[in-house]
C-alpha cells in the first residue's frame, strides 16, 4: 500500500492468508450481537475483504468486544490480520485491551492494554506485551482502529452535530501513531448505486490534522454500507461469500 493507506501491506509483507475457519476455532466464544461482510477494493479492484463482528465480551471492565478479520490479495501476496478490541460500553467505545494475531512467515501475537489514572480524564499509556515491545501515550476521548466505524453508526443525522475524538492506529503495532483532534460530521443524504442498485444512504465525513477526508454511508437502520478511505480504498457491504469470493481474485 502506499502514502496514507491501511500501512498493511508494508507492516506485513509476505504473510500467508490464515483461514477464517481456523481463526474462528481458536478465538474466544462470547455472544455475538452483530455481524457483516465487506469486500474490500484497491483503486476499482476487489482484492479482499473486512469482517466486523460485535459482541458481549462478558468482561466487567470491557463490556463490548469488536471482531475485525481483514484480509487482503495483493499482486498475488495475501495477508490476514485478526483484532479484537475490548472496550467500554461508552461514547468512544474506550478500549481497554486489544488482541492482534497474525499467522504465517512473519507470525506473532501482540497483546495492547490501556492503563490510565483511577481519577481524572481518560488519558492514559498503551502498553503491549508479545512479540512486539511498544509504549505510547493516548489523550483523553481515544477512538482506537476499526472502533470509529462502529461509532460512525450511532451517530445523528444531524449537520449541526459533531463528534469529536482522538483517533489511535494500532494495527502496525511497529509504528502506532495517534491522529488528534479527529471530526466526524453529517454530510447529508446522498444517492449511490452499489451493486447495480440505487441507494439512498446517509454520508458522513472524518477529518482532521494529517489525514485525508474518510467518507462513510450508513443506511436508515444504522447499518454500514461503504467506506471510502484515502479515495483510493473502498469497503462495501456484501455477502460473506462474495466478500471471500474477492480475496480469491487475481
Amino acid at each position: 500500500m502506499r502514502g496514507n493507506r491501511l500501512a498493511l501491506v508494508t507492516a506485513f509483507a509476505g504473510v500467508a492468508l490464515l483461514s477464517w475457519e481456523v481463526l474462528a476455532q481458536e478465538a474466544a466464544a462470547p455472544q455475538t450481537t452483530e455481524d457483516a461482510w465487506f469486500v474490500y477494493s484497491m483503486e476499482g479492484k476487489a482484492c479482499g475483504y473486512l469482517h466486523m463482528a460485535k459482541k458481549v465480551s462478558g468482561e466487567e471492565a470491557a463490556s463490548v468486544l469488536f471482531v475485525h478479520d481483514l484480509a487482503i490479495n495483493e499482486m498475488g501476496n495475501r495477508y490476514l490480520l485478526h483484532m479484537q478490541t475490548f472496550c467500554k460500553d461508552d461514547a468512544y467505545f474506550s478500549p481497554v485491551r486489544m488482541l492482534y494475531k497474525l499467522e504465517g512467515t512473519e507470525a506473532y501475537n501482540i497483546e495492547a492494554t490501556i492503563e490510565r489514572p483511577a481519577e481524572g480524564p481518560s488519558a492514559g499509556k498503551l502498553k503491549t506485551t508479545g512479540d512486539r515491545k511498544v509504549e505510547m501515550d493516548i489523550p483523553e476521548h481515544t477512538v482506537v482502529d476499526f472502533a470509529l466505524f462502529e461509532i460512525v453508526r450511532a451517530l445523528p443525522f444531524d449537520k449541526d452535530k459533531v463528534f469529536e475524538f482522538n483517533w489511535v492506529n494500532a494495527i502496525d503495532l511497529g509504528h502506532p501513531y495517534v491522529r488528534r483532534d479527529q471530526k466526524v460530521a453529517y454530510v447529508g443524504r446522498e444517492e449511490l448505486e452499489i451493486g447495480g442498485e440505487k441507494h439512498t444512504l446517509h454520508k458522513f465525513e472524518q477529518k482532521g490534522q494529517v489525514i485525508r477526508s474518510i467518507y462513510c454511508w450508513v443506511r436508515d437502520d444504522r447499518q454500514l454500507v461503504r467506506i471510502l478511505w484515502d479515495g483510493r480504498e473502498e469497503f462495501v457491504l456484501s455477502t460473506k461469500e462474495k466478500a471471500l469470493a474477492a480475496l480469491k481474485a487475481e
